[in-house]
C-alpha cells in the first residue's frame, strides 16, 4: 500500500526544503518524486489503496495529481517479465497499458535503491523461466554446483526478490538495496550460494538480525523469551546491500548485528537507531559457507579440518517424501496392505475424495500412485517398517519407483536399508542450538 515509497518520498521532499526552502516544493514533487519513484503491486485491493493513499499524501504535501499526472505504481507481478497483450475487452486494455509501462521499468529504468518487505513463501507459486533462470545463479558456490539434492529454499519468494534486486542494481552499476526478510538465508547451508553472489556484486553488505524465529524455538542468550517483530513464526532480518560504482576483485564487507527480547523493545531500539550508530561487528565470510552470522574463525579452521561426512558415506540423500502421508503411512502391515489394495481398484477420482487427496502435483498424482502398485502387484512383500520419526515405527508399501506410490523413495540409499542388515547415520546440515543431531539406527 505504498508505505515504503510514501515514507521515502516524506524524506526526500523533507531534505530538499533542508537545503532550498518551501518554494520550489511543488516543482520538486512534479519533476523528481512523481518522476523517479517506483512502486510494483499483485493484488488489486492494496494496489487501489496505495493510490488513494499517495494521492492524500501528496496533497498534505501541498500538491494536487493533475489530469495528466499519476504515481508510478503499476498492477503487475514483479517477478514476471512477460507483458499482458492488448485486448478490446473492457477494463483489459488498461490493464495492458499497466503491464507494459510496469514492463519498461523492470528491463530498462536504472533504479537506485529498492525497498521493501516482499513475501516470504517456502511453496513459490512464480515459477516463470525467467526469474528460475537468475535464481540458478546461486546453485553453485566457487564455481561448482551446490550439490544439493533438494535445494526448494532458494525457491522462496523472499529469494527471489533479493536476486530481482540485485539483478536491477547490477543493470544500474551502483545503488542501495534495503529490505526486511526472512532471516534463513544468513546461515543456512543451501544459501551459500546466494551469501557468495551478494558478496561479489555488493560492495559493503549490513545485517541486522531480528530473531524471533519460533520454528527454531530462538531464545535470547540468557534463556528468556526471545519476540518477532511481526506476527508471524519465521525469524526476520533487515539487509541493507551496497553497490558504490565499478566493483573491484575483492568480495564485499559484511557487517553483522543482532537483537534479542520483546517485540516492545526491539521497536523501540530501531525508532533510537540508524545504519551509522549501529555497534556492528565486521564478518570475515569464508568458503565454504560464507555465513552471514558471527563465527569463531580459529574454531572453524578446526571444524574444517575433519573429514566431512559425505566424504565418508558418500552414498547418501534426503528423507523419503511421501506427499500423502495419510494414504501411504500405516500404523500396521495389514491396515497398509488393505490399503494399498482397495486404493489400486479404485476409481482415480472416487479414491481422490475417498482418501482426502486434494489436487495432484508435478511429482504425485493419483493414477501415478495407482499404476505404481498395479505394476508391483500389489504384493505383501512390498510393505516394510518405516522409521516415520526417531523411535516411530510404521508401515508403508515401498516399490522403489519415484513419482509412484511414494513421492521420491530415495532408492539410492534405502535400497540398501531393505537388502538385509544394515545401519544408517541420520544427521542434519544444521545444529539449531543443543539440539541432539544425529541419530543412528538399524
Amino acid at each position: 500500500t505504498m508505505t515504503f515509497v510514501a515514507r521515502a518520498a516524506q524524506e526526500s521532499v523533507a531534505e530538499f526544503e533542508s537545503k532550498y526552502g518551501a518554494g520550489a516544493r511543488d516543482e520538486f514533487i512534479r519533476r523528481h518524486i512523481l518522476k523517479n519513484f517506483y512502486a510494483f503491486e499483485l493484488m488489486m485491493a492494496p494496489y487501489a489503496v496505495g493510490h488513494l493513499k499517495m494521492g492524500f499524501f501528496l496533497e498534505e504535501l501541498g500538491h494536487r495529481l493533475a489530469d495528466d499526472e499519476r504515481i508510478c505504481f503499476y498492477l503487475t507481478n514483479t517477478l514476471d517479465t512477460e507483458e499482458l497483450e492488448t485486448s478490446r475487452l473492457p477494463g483489459f486494455s488498461s490493464l495492458a497499458e499497466e503491464s507494459r509501462l510496469a514492463g519498461k521499468v523492470k528491463k530498462e529504468t536504472a533504479i537506485l535503491v529498492i525497498l521493501g518487505n516482499p513475501p516470504y513463501s517456502g511453496h513459490s507459486s512464480n515459477t516463470g523461466a525467467w526469474i528460475r533462470g537468475l535464481i540458478d545463479d546461486y546453485k553453485q558456490v566457487d564455481g561448482k554446483p551446490l550439490g544439493e539434492k533438494n535445494p526448494k529454499w532458494l525457491q522462496d519468494d523472499y529469494v527471489k526478490f533479493l536476486r530481482f534486486a540485485q539483478w536491477k542494481i547490477q543493470q544500474a552499476g551502483r545503488g542501495v538495496v534495503g529490505m526486511i526478510t526472512n532471516h534463513g538465508y544468513l546461515d543456512n547451508p543451501t544459501f551459500r550460494g546466494m551469501r557468495q553472489s551478494l558478496m561479489q556484486t555488493f560492495d559493503a553488505i549490513y545485517i541486522l538480525d531480528l530473531h524471533g524465529n519460533s520454528l527454531k524455538k530462538e531464545a535470547c542468550p540468557d534463556g528468556s523469551p526471545d519476540q518477532n517483530v511481526f506476527d508471524i513464526r519465521q525469524g526476520v532480518a533487515i539487509a541493507f546491500f551496497v553497490k558504490r560504482g565499478k566493483k573491484k576483485k575483492s568480495d564485499a564487507v559484511v557487517y553483522h548485528a543482532q537483537l534479542w527480547g520483546q517485540r516492545e523493545t526491539k521497536y523501540a531500539w530501531l525508532d533510537g537507531h540508524d545504519l551509522e550508530d549501529t555497534e556492528w561487528t565486521e564478518l570475515k565470510p569464508t568458503s565454504p559457507f560464507y555465513l552471514f552470522v558471527p563465527r569463531d574463525n580459529a574454531l572453524e579452521a578446526v571444524y574444517q579440518r575433519f573429514t566431512s561426512v559425505p566424504e565418508i558415506f558418500p552414498v547418501n540423500s534426503v528423507g523419503i517424501v511421501t506427499a500423502r502421508d495419510k494414504l501411504t503411512i500405516g500404523w500396521t502391515a495389514e491396515e497398509v496392505w488393505q490399503r494399498v489394495r482397495l486404493f489400486s481398484q479404485m476409481d482415480t477420482e472416487i479414491a481422490r475424495e475417498a482418501y482426502g487427496l486434494g489436487k495432484d502435483a508435478r511429482d504425485w498424482k493419483v493414477d501415478f500412485a495407482q499404476k505404481d502398485l498395479l505394476d508391483s502387484g500389489p504384493t505383501w512383500e512390498k510393505i516394510v517398517p518405516i522409521l516415520y520419526r526417531p523411535f516411530d515405527i510404521r508401515h508403508t508399501y515401498y516399490t522403489g519407483r519415484s513419482r509412484g506410490f511414494l513421492c521420491m523413495p530415495r532408492p539410492e540409499v534405502m535400497g540398501h536399508m531393505l537388502a538385509g542388515e544394515n545401519i544408517a547415520l541420520l544427521v542434519s546440515r544444521q545444529v539449531v542450538l543443543d539440539f541432539r543431531h544425529a541419530f543412528a539406527s538399524n
